[in-house]
C-alpha cells in the first residue's frame, strides 16, 4: 500500500467538484425546531432516495438516510458526485442499505467525489456500507470537507475484493483522497492512500490474513468526540479485526485504521464506533440502524 500523504503536504486538490446532473445526490438539511430536515434535494440515476427516518425518538435532531442505487453497482467511466450541506444545529446520519459493487472497469475507471459542508454546532455521520471490488475494477474517490469547529463530522470507507470468477483476477486499483478545510479554507488535513490489486492480493499483502480494510475520519470539536479509551475498549472487543488510532494534525480529531475477516466484523466495529461518536456528541445511544 502506497500512502503518499497525510498532513499539511501533498498534491493539489482542486476546489471544486464539476457538478454531473445525470449521477448526482445532492441534500442540503436545515434545522426546524427540535428536528432536522431536508431543505433541498437533488438525487438523479442511479442514486435513489425515500425519505428521512427518525429512528431515534430520544435524539430528535438526527436525522437517516439511505442512500440507494437503482444500477446494481459502480460501472466503468461512472462519475457520481454527492454533495451534503449540514445547516447550522443540523445532524444526520447517511448511510448505505447494503454493500456496493464495483464492476470490472474495462480499463476506464470510476469515479465518486463528494463534497461536504459543515456549518456551527452540526453533526454527520457518512458511514457507507463496503465497496466490493470484482475482477478489473478501478474506482477513484474524492472527498473535500469544509467543517466548522464547533461540529463533529464521522466519514469512513471501506473496501474489499471478491474473485467471483475464480480465475485468479483481482481488481485494478483503488484510490482514495480526502481533505478537510476550515471554514476560512485553511487545510487542516489532507490524507490519502492508493493500493493495486495485485498488491492487494499477493502473498506479501499490507493487509496480511484480513480481508476487509476501513478507514474511518472521527472530525471537528474534540469535546464532542470519544475519549481514545473508549475507542480502543471497541477494539478490544474484536478478536477478528485489529484497530489503529491516531491523532490528526491541527488538533483537527482522530484517524482509525481498521482491518477486519470478515464484512460481518466490519459492521460491528462500525456500529460500535458510529454508536460512541453520537453518544459522545449528543450523551444518548442511538438505536440500532436495520439493514
Amino acid at each position: 500500500m502506497n500512502v503518499y500523504w497525510n498532513g499539511k503536504s501533498g498534491p493539489p486538490v482542486e476546489q471544486s467538484v464539476e457538478r454531473d446532473r445525470r449521477a448526482c445526490f445532492d441534500l442540503s438539511f436545515c434545522r426546524h425546531g427540535d428536528r432536522t430536515i431536508l431543505e433541498r434535494q437533488y438525487v438523479a440515476y442511479p442514486f435513489h432516495l425515500t425519505r428521512p427516518f427518525t429512528l431515534d425518538p430520544h435524539i430528535p435532531a438526527l436525522a437517516t438516510i439511505y442512500q440507494q442505487s437503482s444500477s446494481g453497482g459502480v460501472y466503468r467511466s461512472d462519475q457520481l458526485t454527492c454533495q451534503i450541506k449540514m445547516g447550522a444545529r443540523t445532524a444526520a446520519h447517511i448511510t448505505t442499505q447494503a454493500a456496493t459493487l464495483v464492476h470490472d472497469c474495462y480499463g476506464q475507471p470510476a469515479k465518486q467525489s463528494t463534497q461536504i459542508v459543515i456549518e456551527e454546532d452540526a453533526f454527520l455521520g457518512l458511514v457507507p456500507e463496503a465497496l466490493v471490488l470484482f475482477p478489473g475494477a478501478e474506482y477513484t474517490t474524492t472527498l473535500d470537507i469544509t467543517l466548522h469547529a464547533t461540529s463533529v463530522l464521522m466519514v469512513g470507507e471501506s473496501f474489499t475484493e471478491h474473485d467471483f470468477t475464480t480465475n485468479l483476477r483481482t481488481f485494478e486499483k483503488y484510490r482514495s483522497d480526502t481533505v478537510v478545510r476550515d471554514p476560512t479554507g485553511r487545510l487542516l488535513v489532507r490524507e490519502g492512500f492508493e493500493i493495486r490489486g495485485e498488491d492487494f492480493a499477493s502473498a506479501t499483502t499490507p493487509i496480511g490474513h484480513f480481508t476487509i480494510v476501513s478507514n474511518f475520519l472521527l472530525l471537528g470539536n474534540r469535546a464532542r468526540l470519544p475519549a481514545n479509551d473508549t475507542i480502543k475498549n471497541i477494539a478490544a472487543r474484536g478478536t477478528d479485526c485489529v484497530v489503529g488510532l491516531s491523532e490528526l494534525p491541527n488538533h483537527a480529531g482522530l484517524s482509525i485504521k481498521v482491518l477486519a475477516s470478515s464484512a460481518a466484523v466490519t459492521r460491528t466495529v462500525t456500529d460500535d464506533l458510529f454508536s460512541a461518536v453520537v453518544q459522545s456528541a449528543f450523551g444518548k445511544i442511538p438505536q440500532k440502524r436495520r439493514k
